[in-house]
């Protein structure tokens, strides 16, 4: 889906673009909004049936001083029809107040959640309010009070608990002024109570700190993984806590390997890994001026699985998006700044082992005159991802404009696959704990007889998955343990010379 406004901010438009890159919704566009009223913070989410999911805000007035927003949500359906009305839901009957910040995203049952920020009476304050699929607000007319504050505080960040309720987060100033800033969470279940403390959840205590909520990942069990960063010298650096649904921080907080190095970093960010652990992304310029990006798994319980240099070309690496793959890993895309009027988009493909399947400094998306800047990534199927960016055509007015590329994991739309592995390689299953399948991955140099068996605790053998001649490259082998009982199991890769093995475990 691509979503845009009108002419200086008025109406709001969406338009489907279909596997081969063609508009597949009327001649132009689907009218979400046609008011006459300025139109502007909107963002988008599926809504988990094909179909899209818009929110947007729409500028009344000052009245008293004190602007008055109201907030819409509209459903639109795979045929590019309006579900929710000619002018959506309208998610708070009081427009008095709300202010600029607003976020959204899906329910998971075809519904949405969505955060606003505004001030009323010197008070700060952030709602939140549950969209049902049909369209009805479900947590009464003004929505949900999360947070009301004498001080500063805006919303950062939402995600779906799974059960119809969500994770709110938001930052907060603190005493030392606007650049002293510390980050709160709070759990609304499906019915618009609030679960953790009144005042919000404070996962980080250490008061010293500058301390930025980076990113929030659904743990799929109503709780979250919070991704932050201490940003005052000499202890910045990356941290990761689980939070589980009762509000109570699971693990000591894990400082990042590799991702503390240097004196600053660009962007931050992570995505659930399809087995309730997280995977972060990080650009960071290092104290030599060069640019990095980094990406690491964090296993559900709090342990490191893995760390990847993404990318070390060096040159200006600055906004990027990351995205969940099907096979628990993670696929990448970045800016690469060139100079000041040339940026091009790269994109590297990274698997659950956290093993590059694409070549070693990424594929270019494109790489034509101009800037090409913002890329963001969206998952369409099990193997294939679209990409979208904006060219900056400078410098004349109107001169930006948006592209799409579609990207297929398995084949890169043509792109010749990276050369051979340079060395055999036994891979941890993914996932693990499993029931009842997992897939075991595994590398080859070059051709050669391989054998691929699964032992019990008392080495019997239990299943033979590979017994055959293999060319070189990544592979990956389905294990489907059907009427195997729970427990510890092992598998074994024979290949030539090379003889690897690994533990798993089976939970019924």
């Amino acid at each position: 889906m691509i979503v845009f406004a009108g002419p200086l901010n008025h109406g709001l438009r969406v338009q489907r673009l279909n596997g081969e890159g063609v508009a597949a919704w009327q001649s132009g566009s689907v009218l979400i909004s046609a008011t006459a009223i300025p139109v502007n913070g909107f963002a988008a989410a599926g809504d988990g049936a094909g179909g899209v999911l818009v929110s947007w805000k729409e500028f009344n007035a000052y009245s008293g001083g004190v602007e008055s927003t109201f907030v819409h949500v509209q459903r639109i359906d795979t045929t590019g029809a309006l579900l929710w009305g000619e002018h959506g839901s309208v998610v708070s009957a009081s427009a008095r107040g709300n202010g600029a910040s607003m976020i959204m995203t899906g329910d998971g049952y075809n519904g949405a959640l969505v955060v606003w920020w505004g001030n009323e009476n010197e008070h700060d304050f952030i709602r939140g309010q549950h969209v049902t699929g049909s369209g009805v607000p479900a947590w009464g007319q003004n929505g949900k009070t999360i947070v009301l504050d004498t001080g500063y505080v805006t919303p950062t960040h939402i995600i779906p608990d799974g059960s119809g309720g969500g994770v709110f987060a938001w930052r907060k100033i603190i005493a030392g002024g606007i650049n002293s800033y510390d980050f709160y969470l709070q759990h609304v279940d499906s019915s618009g109570v609030a679960t953790w403390a009144a005042e919000g959840l404070h996962p980080d205590t250490v008061t010293t700190q500058i301390k930025l909520l980076d990113a929030l990942v659904p743990d799929g069990n109503e709780g979250a993984i919070a991704v932050y960063s201490y940003r005052r010298a000499p202890s910045a650096g990356v941290f990761v806590q689980h939070i589980g649904s009762n509000g109570v921080s699971l693990w000591d907080p894990l400082h990042f390997p590799v991702f503390a190095y240097g004196v600053s970093w660009y962007e931050l960010n992570a995505v659930e890994d399809r087995a309730h652990g997280a995977i972060v992304v990080r650009s960071g310029l290092d104290s030599a001026g060069e640019t990095h990006y980094y990406s690491g798994r964090v296993r559900p319980d709090g342990t490191m699985d893995w760390v990847t240099l993404v990318s070390d070309i060096g040159t200006a690496q600055t906004t990027f998006s990351a995205l969940p793959t099907a096979d628990g890993g993670v696929a990448i895309a970045w800016e690469e700044d060139l100079s000041d009027t040339n940026a091009d988009i790269f994109i590297q493909y990274l698997d659950h082992a956290g093993a590059k399947r694409w070549p070693d400094h990424g594929l270019p998306v494109t790489t034509a005159p101009n800037l090409r800047e913002g890329p963001h990534l969206a998952l369409t199927g099990s193997n294939d991802a679209i990409i979208t960016w904006e060219v900056d055509q400078r410098w004349g007015i109107d001169s930006n404009a948006a592209y799409a590329q579609r990207i297929l994991f398995s084949t890169v739309a043509g792109v010749a696959p990276s050369s051979a592995p340079e060395e055999f390689r036994l891979a941890q299953n993914f996932p693990n704990p499993f029931n009842p399948s997992t897939d075991i991955r595994y590398d080859l140099p070059h051709g050669t007889h391989v054998r691929l068996t699964v032992f019990d605790l008392l080495g019997r053998k239990v299943a033979t998955l590979v017994d055959a001649h293999e060319e070189a490259g990544p592979k990956s082998v389905r294990f489907d343990a059907g009427s195997v009982p729970s427990g510890i199991y092992f598998y074994r890769l024979e290949a030539g010379t090379f003889t690897g093995n690994k533990k798993m475990l089976l939970l019924r």
